[in-house]
């Protein structure tokens, strides 16, 4: 009885969380055209859809079932894995986009290159100051002449003051002639 009871409990707990969880977005149709952002798992199934991944989406896996499905990844989505179960698929990504493939078909993954700004988004100019303008100073004209320097002139000998002598700014202390017994003692035993 006991047993039956912990068997029926373990089996309503493990329905309840299974049932809690979020299982991965599915698009069923024809000739659908679609675009949002999506989070988790895809799965699209049909023929002829298209599809937008918007900027934001975070895709752990894309699973298109089908044929002639297109679907395009916006650039700033994360998408890591796709699989292609059907021909004529064709998904469009960013070129820096890595992602693992799996495919059964006839398939393709076009990397398109990064797709340049609008000049309406660029940051607007900064103005910066020159760090360093020297200042303009006049040549002058090659054909003149250096003019000419002279060389200074060198005192002699007996123009020099003669040597006096300096007293030094440090001496030391004299010693004192009288030395009295230190309070610690020399050491001599009296």
């Amino acid at each position: 009885m006991r047993r039956m009871l912990l068997g029926t409990l373990m089996t309503g707990m493990l329905l309840a969380a299974v049932g809690c969880t979020e299982g991965p977005t599915r698009i069923i149709g024809h000739s659908l055209e679609r675009s949002s952002q999506w989070f988790g798992v895809l799965g699209l199934t049909g023929d002829n859809n298209n599809l937008t991944v918007l900027r934001g989406s975070r895709l752990i896996k894309l699973s298109i079932i089908g044929d002639n499905n297109t679907v395009s990844v916006e650039e700033g989505a994360m998408l890591n894995r796709v699989e292609f179960w059907g021909n004529g698929n064709t998904l469009s990504i960013p070129s820096y986009l890595s992602l693992r493939s799996s495919e059964i078909g006839t398939n393709q993954i076009i990397r398109r290159p990064r797709e340049p700004r609008p000049r309406s988004e660029w940051p607007p100019p900064v103005s910066v100051p020159p760090a360093y303008t020297p200042p303009e100073t006049e040549l002058g004209d090659a054909s003149e002449e250096p003019p000419e320097t002279t060389e200074p002139e060198v005192e002699q000998e007996e123009d020099l003051p003669a040597e006096t002598e300096v007293e030094p700014e440090f001496q030391p202390p004299p010693k004192p002639e009288d030395e009295s017994p230190s309070p610690h003692g020399t050491g001599d035993n009296e």
